[in-house]
């Protein structure tokens, strides 16, 4: 694992408040590898962009972890509006500074070949497998109802902001790929 040192942008080394589900995203680069999206954070990093994820699933399967899942990282969030869905992971908190959800969801870019988003059979083995792997350190409960899309959070996509997407793009426009993907992952923790 190399994460990266702490610093405000990537991986400022806050604990994450309470563990309530893992929130999946797409690189929106098409074809660029783990390796890549790594080296994006890395340069998130030096030049001062707060964006990030615990997890980075390759094309090929690889996971690459850059933050570590106990600690945050800046995805699925800024000071916009929330989803309602988003609201309900923190309706007990009364402090405004930790209603983000990225303080409640471990965060994985996945990537992806094209711009359509449909990711690979080994890329969504290995996502599925991540989230089997974080269920048993963390049990947030029922899969189907703990894994979050990006878009389910932020409204990403459906803000009528020109040229943007939803998130993850795939999963978004095809539910019953999302609705399985879900179902898998309850299944292999049956």
């Amino acid at each position: 694992m190399r994460h990266p040192p702490i610093n405000k942008y990537t991986r400022p080394g806050a604990k994450i408040t309470a563990h309530k589900g893992v929130c999946c995203h797409w690189t929106a680069t098409p074809r660029a590898t783990a390796e890549n999206i790594y080296a994006a954070f890395e340069r998130n990093r030096v030049n001062g962009v707060y964006a990030s994820a615990q997890y980075i699933v390759g094309m090929d399967g690889k996971v690459i972890e850059y933050v570590p899942p106990d600690e945050i990282a800046y995805h699925a969030g800024t000071d916009k509006a929330y989803t309602p869905m988003a609201e309900t992971l923190w309706m007990d908190q009364p402090h405004k500074a930790l209603r983000h959800p990225y303080f409640y969801l471990v965060g994985i870019e996945i990537c992806h070949k094209d711009i359509i988003g449909k990711f690979t059979d080994a890329a969504i083995y290995a996502t599925q497998q991540l989230c089997v792997d974080l269920w048993h350190r963390y049990d947030y409960g029922d899969p189907v109802t703990h894994i979050y899309r990006h878009s389910d959070m932020t409204f990403k996509g459906y803000r009528n902001v020109p040229g943007e997407l939803t998130c993850p793009r795939w999963w978004c426009e095809n539910y019953a790929d999302w609705l399985g993907f879900r179902l898998s992952v309850k299944q292999e923790l049956i």
